[in-house]
């Protein structure tokens, strides 16, 4: 009922003056906003690292190459805790600089990826091409050369680091408001 009701305050009229806006683009706006009003301190990006960690548990399947990092967020050693916090400052930056909603995953995909590729020793890393696959894919490959399973792992980290970002920068609002 709810649907078809907003769905005609905001169709009804084709030469009304009233914009539909992309709902993404308006909350990863609201989430600029506040941030830019509230800040967004070390507190704040710990809170959206620990959200990240427990989307990307929530995703990935544990298995002997990730074993060590599929912990509760307070038990990663600090290295790993400062990449989830790396993930934030990447959403910070794009949302800085009002990279286009819909875009920030796949360009956070790229960064986030080429990010760790500088972290890691050079040579291949092998992984299942996707999950349950026996075939192995090296992912130790520049960006535009990576397997698109893992293109698309990527992607739902820029979806969940959004996705964090915003929830907690509402968040920070609502304390500061009150």
């Amino acid at each position: 009922m709810m649907s078809k009701m907003f769905s005609k305050l905001s169709c009804h009229d084709r030469a009304s003056s009233i914009a539909v806006v992309d709902p993404v683009q308006a909350v990863a706006a609201a989430a600029t906003a506040s941030i830019e009003t509230y800040g967004f301190d070390a507190e704040a990006v710990g809170a959206a690292a620990e959200f990240i960690h427990d989307a990307w548990m929530a995703r990935t399947p544990k298995a002997d190459y990730n074993a060590a990092q599929h912990v509760p967020f307070s038990q990663l050693p600090e290295a790993e805790k400062e990449k989830d916090r790396a993930h934030v400052r990447t959403i910070l930056d794009l949302l800085k600089c009002r990279t286009e909603a819909a875009k920030v995953p796949d360009v956070f995909g790229a960064k986030a990826h080429e990010a760790w590729r500088g972290t890691v020793p050079e040579g291949p890393r092998m992984r299942p091409a996707a999950p349950g696959s026996a075939e192995l894919v090296d992912i130790n490959v520049p960006w535009d050369r990576l397997n698109a399973q893992w293109k698309k792992d990527n992607y739902a980290a820029g979806v969940a680091a959004l996705t964090a970002v915003v929830t907690v920068a509402g968040q920070v609002a609502m304390t500061r408001v009150r």
